[in-house]
């Protein structure tokens, strides 16, 4: 039961529509991109909470890999999707029984709705008892408050602690991947050139914030995280039209194009201006060197991967 029946816990508006279908036909690699991140996370059994869950692809092969992991998402139309995927899941598997007094075993438990940089923390150790850790994939920059997400982690881990056996020693975790500095730039040169002769400014409507390695580091640690590992790598994925990206990602541009403005004409001009910034080559959802010949388009790709362990 718990808050996945609760409502919209923090909900905040967002100007970006999400289209489940949608994401899982065209970006559906974003999950399976980041199962490495899976790799971070402490040893199961453990709980797992998953912030940005989106459609539960990724809070799946969570579950899957033998952790008890509720998902998280801002979208009421993703956590429809993923409370979707959750019952096919139950469905197919019998997960860990309760004892009643919140064990952790394999099992997908809920999919809610919720802002995270408004954690609902009693109540989130309310419903499921104490978390081990915590995963973000490819959700932290649509999140411009770091500072505020880090810190409700962190208030969520001592919550953890207080509620724990005290013969219990674990290192809670929070990792996970973003963009990081320098995420689709070029994407990014080609909406705004786009947006240009429209009289709209590309920086102005950017919902995303990439953070630099170092203001991460730094938000993590003054939140009482000492940041273990910290990547900023070049992940460039191949698509077959980069305006498929726009139309599952850039909603925020969409809907600031002038009343009686044509959409898809947009998406014509920054196609063509993406000529000029992306590279050619690849396999959709393929990553790629930078080197392949097959058609397709190169979405130049930055991540930034963290793992933090909370000390307080």
């Amino acid at each position: 039961v718990g808050l996945a029946t609760r409502g919209v816990l923090g909900l905040q508006q967002q100007q970006q529509p999400w289209n489940p279908t949608l994401y899982a036909q065209k970006t559906g690699f974003v999950a399976q991109l980041g199962r490495p991140v899976l790799d971070l996370l402490p040893r199961p059994p453990a709980r797992v909470l998953d912030l940005g869950c989106g459609d539960g692809s990724l809070t799946l092969d969570v579950a899957g890999r033998g952790y008890e992991v509720i998902g998280m998402d801002a979208d009421p139309a993703m956590v429809r999707a993923a409370e979707e995927a959750r019952q096919r899941w139950r469905r197919s598997t019998t997960p860990s029984k309760s004892d009643g007094q919140h064990s952790v075993g394999s099992n997908f438990v809920a999919a809610f709705a919720g802002d995270a940089q408004q954690l609902p923390v009693a109540p989130l150790v309310d419903a499921y008892g104490p978390f081990d850790a915590v995963l973000s994939n490819a959700a932290l920059h649509w999140m411009p408050d770091h500072a505020a997400v880090a810190s409700g982690v962190a208030a969520l881990f001592r919550e953890s602690a207080a509620r724990s056996d005290a013969s219990e020693s674990t290192d809670r975790v929070f990792c996970g991947e973003c963009g990081g500095a320098g995420n689709v730039a070029g994407v990014r040169a080609a909406l705004g050139a786009a947006l240009a002769p429209l009289g709209l400014d590309e920086a102005s409507l950017c919902p995303w914030t990439f953070p630099e390695p170092l203001e991460l580091c730094e938000v993590l640690e003054a939140a009482g995280f000492r940041v273990d590992e910290l990547k900023h790598f070049a992940r460039p994925v191949a698509m077959d039209d980069p305006a498929d990206w726009v139309r599952v990602f850039g909603g925020a541009y969409l809907a600031a194009l002038p009343e009686g403005t044509d959409s898809e004409r947009f998406l014509a001009a920054f196609r063509e201006h993406a000529k000029d910034y992306l590279a050619p080559g690849g396999t959709a959802g393929d990553v790629v060197s930078g080197d392949a010949a097959a058609p397709g388009w190169l979405v130049d790709y930055v991540r930034l991967r963290w793992r933090a362990v909370y000390v307080g």
